[in-house]
């Protein structure tokens, strides 16, 4: 917006009005990572400025209108309920009173930084997210993802890994039994005197023994 001035009066306004659920939708929409990865604009006061992806959530969370032409977009704000709201829970805080989310609080501040920890978005679902400010613009842009599928593919490597761990400590522990067995029937067979069949002969007491082999009677 922007005044319409007359030598040194002001005589009217000039307003640009832009509907967020057309193009500035469309392109935040293009970063939506994986299947719970999203980006969206916020106002100051952390109004939902692009249309979430989870408007469906929202509805049956009761945060949004059963009737579909309500978008998120104006009608949702940015808030933690401090409960995960896609598993039937509610929050026992009316929204106007819950917190902003971490992201949102620090974000309207005019900050601008990322979380790898976990935070609840205005769901209650985990997330990792990264934000910035647009002070010339005076609108913040987050990205996020739910923490489970942010962390999957670290969690399947861990589990390989443990799983070739315990791998090899099975076959370090088949060897050292195997090894103890043999030295064991070895020492039985010489020291006892025991006399063991080959063909036609009988091994008898251990004669002499050197880097080649042993000489048994």
């Amino acid at each position: 917006m922007a005044p319409v001035v007359d030598e040194a009066r002001t005589i009217g306004s000039v307003v640009v009005l832009m509907d967020p659920l057309d193009r500035f939708t469309e392109l935040l929409s293009a970063a939506r990572p994986g299947s719970s990865g999203e980006t969206y604009a916020f106002d100051r006061k952390g109004v939902l400025l692009s249309r979430s992806r989870f408007d469906e959530q929202l509805r049956a969370a009761g945060l949004l209108d059963v009737d579909r032409r309500v978008t998120s977009s104006l009608n949702v704000d940015v808030r933690d309920p401090g409960v995960n709201l896609t598993r039937g829970l509610t929050s026992p805080i009316t929204r106007d009173q819950q917190p902003l989310t971490l992201m949102a609080d620090h974000a309207t501040r005019g900050g601008t930084g990322d979380n790898i920890f976990g935070y609840n978005d205005y769901r209650g679902v985990r997330v990792v997210g990264a934000w910035q400010w647009l002070p010339e613009y005076g609108i913040g842009v987050a990205t996020e993802m739910d923490v489970d599928e942010a962390y999957r593919p670290l969690r399947l490597l861990r589990q390989m890994l443990l799983g070739r761990l315990v791998l090899i400590g099975l076959i370090g522990l088949a060897l050292l039994t195997l090894g103890y067995r043999m030295r064991a029937n070895k020492r039985s067979g010489v020291f006892s005197g025991d006399k063991r069949q080959l063909g036609k002969y009988q091994l008898g007491e251990l004669i002499g023994h050197g880097g080649m082999g042993s000489v048994y009677r």
